[in-house]
């Protein structure tokens, strides 16, 4: 005999029933729709976290190879000073997103660097070791903020130039600056130097039309401006056809390095 439970149960028993079935996997979904969603908020505020502590490393990116520059000259200690207020930002900025972006290593290493550079400007060891240290932790950064993570085209480019391309660029840029003041204060060339600097240029437009490309793609795929060039836009391709035009200039009379 089968027992029919429905039929015998009273109908607010079965109205019970009918909103229990109904309201359970709602609930579910929904529980599973804001974890989803808490997911996203997560990921972007390790994001945010990363941008943030990428700030002072961008000050630093900049200033600790003009501090090698100005070795010996009268802004040396000028330039000494904004490096130290870098350190003091990326201190505090240690302090606070640290712990969540598992920094203290590449940070400590990065701070070692700078103690071995600071008051040896010119110490060529000295440089590369606090240079190595500013690049490692901003690669840190960008592992662990998920910035380098990001599923977005134009996010997702904006972070290569940030985290890949610009600090590239500098380096080849100052490397490039460094051998041709030692050219010029030896008044001569050899020929390793000039090989040097022909690969030192060909990696500096690899890299400028890298950044060219990518920031082509993510302005396309931005949807606040969809897909129309801006003003940052502009910018950009104005920058990009003059530093074309120059190391072009550079490839063809590469040959006056020889009578430096």
């Amino acid at each position: 005999m089968k027992i029919r439970v429905l039929e015998n149960l009273k109908i607010r028993s079965k109205f019970a029933v009918i909103i229990v079935s109904l309201v359970v996997p709602i609930a579910i979904l929904l529980y599973l729709l804001v974890a989803e969603k808490n997911i996203a908020i997560n990921f972007a505020r390790q994001e945010m976290s990363g941008d943030r502590y990428l700030r002072p490393l961008r000050t630093l990116l900049e200033h600790i190879p003009r501090y090698r520059m100005a070795a010996g000259t009268a802004s040396e200690q000028a330039v000494r000073e904004k490096v130290n207020k870098g350190i003091t930002e990326l201190e505090n900025s240690e302090k606070e997103l640290g712990a969540a972006l598992k920094t203290s290593e590449k940070y400590s290493d990065l701070v070692k660097g700078w103690k071995s550079m600071e008051g040896n400007a010119g110490k060529k060891e000295a440089y590369a070791e606090a240079l190595l240290g500013v690049q490692a932790l901003i690669s840190k950064v960008g592992d662990t903020s998920n910035l380098i993570l990001d599923p977005d085209l134009d996010s997702y480019y904006a972070m290569d130039a940030t985290l890949l391309k610009l600090p590239a660029i500098q380096d080849i840029l100052y490397q490039m600056v460094f051998l041709g003041r030692e050219a010029l204060q030896k008044q001569s060339i050899t020929a390793d130097e000039k090989t040097q600097f022909v690969v030192l240029l060909g990696q500096l437009r690899f890299n400028a039309g890298e950044l060219k490309r990518g920031m082509g793609v993510a302005f396309a795929n931005n949807r606040a401006g969809k897909g129309t060039p801006g003003r940052c836009h502009c910018r950009l391709r104005q920058s990009s056809r003059s530093n074309r035009e120059e190391d072009n200039r550079w490839g063809a009379d590469g040959h006056r390095c020889g009578g430096v």
